[in-house]
């Protein structure tokens, strides 16, 4: 840390909200893939999220995706 403590860094507040209508939308495609009675399936939930477009969300812009990205600081 070059000789700084912890209290010396600087912390940027980030806006964490979810989009309403995206909240929705995914709590309307996993409901089906949970439940104390549902059976794990991986390749279900991914098969019901890419055809609503949540699979291409990180890809290139280029190759179909939306170019989104993960923001680490």
């Amino acid at each position: 840390m070059n000789g700084r403590t912890a209290s010396d860094r600087t912390i940027e507040a980030v806006d964490l909200a979810v989009d309403e209508d995206l909240e929705s939308m995914m709590a309307g495609v996993l409901a089906q893939f949970s439940g104390p009675t549902v059976d794990p399936d991986a390749t279900a939930v991914w098969r019901a999220l890419s055809e609503v477009g949540i699979g291409r969300l990180t890809g290139p812009e280029e190759t179909g995706g939306s170019g989104a990205a993960r923001r680490f600081v």
